[in-house]
């Protein structure tokens, strides 16, 4: 319990502020612009660009339909400032989460069917089950050098289940592909592609802005403090009224879920809800999905997102340092049925630990009932940024 004690010892904590209100698409502009595919291009690669300069990764992309239009612009925002902020916080997912809420405010939007977002970077898994899952295509314009990309070395987006091969070589693409290329004379009909000399300079531009933000990226986890587990029960009821809504505390007579009563802990994840557990079990946070609201709001993705922009909030607010997702867990009930679950939900969870890997005792993404050699076959074929993690990756958890 050192960490957080040692932090907050002899201060008091005045948790005054008010509830916080996670972000869902921080780095999101609305565009309603038609371009060309050359125009299109360049944006992406300035936005990348941009990105790099606001000490995040340099990473961006565009939401384009039918006949060049591009209704919106993202950058990453993993990062604020050079500091951890939202791991879910890709250009995909943002794009996509946008999409669904401009819908549902009354734009009038193609069916997702229609939609292609241009990335500047290949997706990782989790955006790629993000694209997968919501019916929309992508066409990356670079590779990230081959570790958290779903495209293998002969430029197929096979670094995934292998039932999912068929539909992601439909719907996932990069530009020097011929199906990629297809795809986006398709998407911006009236304007011709630039020639390779320009294309080159543009991939060019990407690539750098990624490598050069990765580099920074490095630096600064040497340089950020990620907090020890501690007395993170306490901490949290303490400032219970500055949680956001997406966040519930769990009851406090469950005092861990490692050796704790099957059929209480099977009821605190009843409704798909998932649990944040330290290192010992301990229950911290339970969150449910929201994917009546977009199909790609899984409780795994809503609990991330709302813990690390909690913990960011904390230490602006309060000047304490909270343990990030490297030396905690996630908790379901039920190990994911089909292949795109599993995919979506070990690609979110992957995403969140950065290079040092998992820290906690306990599996990364644990479940209560599963089966084990079907989870670690799931978690093999993912790209090499998650694959080097796997001892600690998903399973079941040790009653």
């Amino acid at each position: 319990m050192e960490g957080l004690r040692t932090v907050t010892r002899g201060r008091k904590l005045d948790p005054t502020s008010e509830r916080l209100i996670p972000e869902l698409t921080p780095a999101v502009t609305p565009v309603n612009k038609v371009m060309t595919l050359e125009e299109a291009l360049d944006r992406t690669a300035e936005l990348a660009e941009k990105a790099l300069s606001r000490g995040t990764f340099g990473v961006a992309g565009l939401l384009t339909g039918p006949g060049g239009m591009v209704y919106a612009e993202a950058m990453n925002m993993t990062q604020r400032k050079g500091k951890p902020y939202d791991p879910t916080g890709h250009v995909e997912r943002q794009l996509i989460d946008w999409y669904f809420e401009a819908a549902r405010a009354g734009a009038k939007l193609p069916p997702p069917g229609h939609m292609l977002i241009l990335s500047s970077l290949d997706p990782c898994a989790m955006c790629s089950g993000s694209t997968i899952k919501a019916g929309f295509k992508t066409v990356a314009i670079d590779l990230d050098g081959g570790e958290a990309g779903i495209h293998d070395v002969h430029g197929l987006p096979h670094r995934m289940p292998r039932e999912l091969w068929a539909v992601a070589e439909s719907s996932i693409h990069l530009i020097t592909s011929r199906s990629g290329r297809a795809l986006l004379s398709r998407q911006f009909p009236e304007s011709e592609a630039p020639g390779p000399k320009r294309l080159s300079g543009i991939i060019e531009r990407c690539r750098n802005a990624f490598e050069h933000s990765y580099l920074q990226m490095l630096y600064g986890l040497e340089k950020n403090r990620n907090g020890a587990a501690g007395d993170l029960r306490t901490l949290l009821r303490d400032l219970h009224s500055e949680l956001p809504d997406t966040l519930e505390i769990p009851p406090a007579e469950i005092h861990t879920v490692a050796g704790g009563n099957r059929r209480v802990i099977e009821g605190l994840l009843g409704d798909e809800r998932v649990c944040l557990i330290d290192p010992h079990g301990r229950p911290l946070l339970i969150a449910r999905g929201r994917e009546e609201l977009s199909p790609i709001r899984i409780a795994v993705i809503e609990l991330v997102r709302s813990y690390s922009q909690f913990r960011s909030h904390v230490h602006d607010s309060h000047g304490i340092d909270m343990p990030g997702m490297k030396s905690l867990s996630v908790l379901m009930r039920d190990a994911p049925a089909t292949p795109i679950d599993a995919f979506h939900q070990l690609g979110s969870m992957g995403t969140f630990v950065l290079e040092k890997g998992h820290e906690g005792g306990m599996p990364l993404l644990a479940y209560l009932n599963g089966d084990d050699g079907r989870i670690r076959r799931y978690a093999g074929a993912l790209p090499p940024h998650y694959t080097r993690h796997e001892g600690f990756f998903a399973g079941t958890l040790p009653f």
